[in-house]
């Protein structure tokens, strides 16, 4: 794993706060959840544990895009001001 990876994925850290989260992500948090659990209460078992297996898919599928995008977009930045100093 490389540096930009581990910032990432919150294996290492800046020394400096945190931005701060918008609330409007703890709306669209308690939005999924609802959701979910109006979703699940009417499952079988045997579709419980597939869904189950999707979502644990998509969340993979997509820190693997997130990271993608966060080391990219870090480098686009690094290139910008190389370019520009």
């Amino acid at each position: 794993m490389n540096i930009l990876e581990e910032l990432f994925s919150g294996a290492t850290e800046l020394p400096d706060k945190k931005s701060p989260i918008h609330k409007s992500y703890f709306r669209e948090k308690n939005r999924i959840n609802q959701c979910y659990n109006s979703i699940i209460e009417n499952l079988s078992e045997n579709d419980l544990k597939t869904f189950e297996k999707y979502i644990n898919s998509e969340h993979k599928m997509r820190e693997i895009e997130n990271m993608r995008f966060f080391v990219n977009g870090f480098k686009a930045g690094m290139n910008f001001a190389i370019e520009n100093s």
